[in-house]
């Protein structure tokens, strides 16, 4: 945790330095940091779900299938993107800094198209690569040392928040990171030869039938969904063989 602990300090100096806000502080501290950092926090906060991890290796397969088109669109400095599917019947998918990149078998029994999951992991693989998880690690970190200052210093909390890093799932996107990474992933299916516009129909639905899952740390699906829609890339990839949404419907473990 040699990297948390690091930026635990730049976010105090860069706090002491004038910024006028914790969110300014903390995007210019994890810019200032290297990504290594991302995926120290991603690979500690992704051990929490090793148990729950599906094993049917067609069905991993298949998720393989449709996650290799977009990977191979990424660009170079988005690291390795991990995909785990989970046995979880909530409505949901999540990335971790790093590229710990997780869907949930609920997400898929409710979704109608092949896709509206793609798009999903499109828009998830751009909080990764945009490093998104780690500034919310950072902005919340931010604003407990401002608490740590004004009562007296911080001797005795940086353990307290470097151990924030784990408990980053829980933590919402902003509304500038929730478009930053609608455009990402939009650009990032297009450029994959897959029609975007499953997104935006993922987001219609979940504005017209809210789940917990997802919107608890991806608000506002209407504005989201209306400012997609006006301005969707065109595709410009060649189609590729994705698998079927049967095919991502598969038990999540294999019969013995």
């Amino acid at each position: 945790m040699g990297e948390i602990a690091g930026l635990v300090v730049g976010l105090a100096v860069l706090g002491w330095g004038g910024y006028a806000t914790v969110g300014c502080v903390a995007r210019k501290a994890v810019l200032a940091s290297s990504y290594t950092l991302d995926e120290s926090i991603g690979e500690a906060a992704a051990s929490q779900f090793s148990g729950d991890a599906c094993t049917n290796p067609k069905l991993i397969e298949a998720f393989e299938r449709l996650a290799a088109p977009l990977r191979a669109q990424l660009p170079a400095d988005a690291g390795v993107m991990r995909l785990t599917v989970l046995d979880d019947p909530t409505v949901n998918a999540f990335a971790l800094p790093g590229g710990y990149l997780f869907v949930l078998t609920g997400l898929v029994a409710d979704a109608t198209s092949v896709e509206e999951v793609a798009g999903v992991m499109g828009h998830e693989m751009g909080h990764a690569a945009l490093r998104h998880g780690v500034q919310r690690v950072a902005r919340e970190l931010g604003a407990r040392i401002a608490l740590s200052v004004a009562l007296g210093g911080l001797d005795d909390s940086l353990a307290g928040l470097a151990g924030l890093a784990t408990d980053v799932v829980g933590l919402a996107y902003d509304r500038a990171q929730e478009q930053e990474s609608d455009d990402f992933g939009a650009a990032l299916l297009a450029k994959a030869g897959i029609d975007p516009a499953g997104l935006g129909a993922f987001l219609g639905r979940m504005e017209a039938h809210p789940v917990s899952g997802w919107l608890s740390t991806h608000p506002e699906p209407h504005e989201r969904r209306q400012r997609l829609l006006e301005a969707l890339p065109p595709v410009s990839g060649t189609a590729p063989a994705l698998p079927t949404l049967e095919e991502l419907r598969q038990p999540c473990h294999a019969a013995p």
